[in-house]
Formats: structure tokens, sequence, C-alpha cells
């Protein structure tokens, strides 16, 4: 059932308490009525995007994909990781200021929490199936690993304000592929900072000014590396990653 535009206002109240799929985007939805998450039983698919929501409602346990995104949230409380089924989190565009990992369902597998408010990145075991995180254009100043999350894949850290990657993030991430680290603050990764397994990366404009081979030799399955921005200069210091990656 799709309510998209309806601004005039959404029939909640009338639904179908079957329904599978529910869009109720750009209605000037301010909250959901108490009774939703109790009645809604197999829903699986809900679009709340573009509305005026300001507080996570209490949403059906059966729910598998969430998109809530443009709207006024500022914070995850712990009850959203009642929603048990979750694989699918769209919620960018909003003013959350804290990512606890806790609070999200163990079942997730994508999360886009882009232009945010975030100041830090906190990755826990709570993460462990979670495949594709996008955190760009937040206000991030660390990477704060503290599991291993071994499902991780692809990482958009992108446009926030890191200055620097632990050391331990490469083994806190060992199946990470794709890893954007572009727009940050950047001068140097230290050895272990990136994982080996990493297919592609992007450091284009940061304070990077060359590729140490300390760190960047032991990446043996990189593909596709992007440094371009004004700090960054050839010189003869680069002659190993010429023989190494350029064929």
């Amino acid at each position: 059932i799709s309510f998209v535009r309806n601004q005039a206002g959404t029939p909640i109240e009338s639904l179908p308490k079957k329904v599978k799929r529910l869009k109720m985007s750009n209605c000037s939805i301010v909250e959901l009525p108490e009774w939703f998450a109790g009645t809604m039983e197999e829903l699986v698919f809900l679009d709340l995007s573009s509305n005026r929501i300001s507080m996570l409602p209490d949403l059906p346990p059966s729910l598998q994909h969430l998109d809530i995104s443009n709207s006024d949230i500022k914070i995850i409380p712990p009850s959203f990781n009642s929603v048990s089924n979750l694989t699918i989190l769209s919620i960018q565009n909003n003013k959350i200021t804290d990512m606890h990992p806790e609070h999200f369902p163990l079942t997730l597998t994508k999360c886009d929490i882009s232009k945010n408010k975030l100041n830090k990145l906190s990755l826990t075991d709570a993460l462990e199936k979670l495949q594709y995180l996008n955190v760009s254009g937040n206000l991030i100043t660390r990477l704060e690993p503290t599991g291993n999350l071994s499902a991780l894949a692809n990482l958009d850290s992108s446009h926030n304000l890191i200055s620097e990657v632990p050391d331990h993030f490469g083994k806190s991430l060992p199946m990470l592929k794709y890893f954007n680290l572009s727009g940050n603050k950047i001068s140097f990764l230290q050895r272990g900072a990136l994982p080996a397994s990493l297919i592609e990366l992007d450091i284009s404009d940061n304070a990077i000014t060359t590729i140490v081979e300390d760190t960047f030799g032991q990446l043996t399955s990189l593909s596709v590396l992007t440094v371009q921005g004004k700090h960054f200069f050839c010189n003869c210091d680069l002659y190993w990653f010429v023989n190494v990656y350029i064929h």
C-alpha cells in the first residue's frame, strides 16, 4: 500500500492489519499510533521517509526493511533492537548524534546512517552480521573498533573529520573489501590500520602526502586505489609502489 506525498494526512487507522509492504513517505507524519507495532504483525517493509518524525517509533518485530530517512530523529533508543528481523535500515539525513551498536537489531546486514551528526563510530560485536555501513557526511573524529566484525565488507566513512585510523583497525575488520576514507583529515596511515582484505580503497582529499610501503605493502588484494588531492605528490619514495602495483 502506498500513501506517498499524501499531504492531507494518512489514514493509518484504516490500514488492513495483514499489510506486508507499506509506503508512507512525505505524508507529514509526526508519529505512529501506539497500537501500530502490536497490530501490523505481518509488515516486512516500511517506508516512512521524508516525514516529520522526531522519535523512532515502536515497530513490529516482523519488519525486515525500514526507511526512515530525511526526518528529525535525534536518538536510536535501546528498544529498537526488539525489531528482531530487521536486515536493512535507511536512516540517513536525520539528527542522530550517537550510534550505540547494542541498540541495533542483531540481524542487521545493511545500514545507511549518513548525513547525521555522529561524532564517533563505535564498531562492536553487536553488529556481527553487518555487511554494509555508510556513515559518510557526519562529524566523526575517530573510528573505534572494539570487536571483530567478520561480516563487514563495505564501509563508507567519507566526508567526516577523521584524523587517524587506529593501528588495530585492520584486524577488527578482516573481511572488509571496500573502504572509502575520502574527504577527511588523515595525514598518515600507520601499519595495521588497513585490512589486508581490501580490494578498493579511496583516501582522496585527505592530508596524506605519500604512500608508505610499511602500511600499503600488505594490501596484496588491492585492485583500486584512489589518492587524488592537493596534498599528495609523487617522488622516488613511490618506486616500490610502481614496482608492486603497476604492471
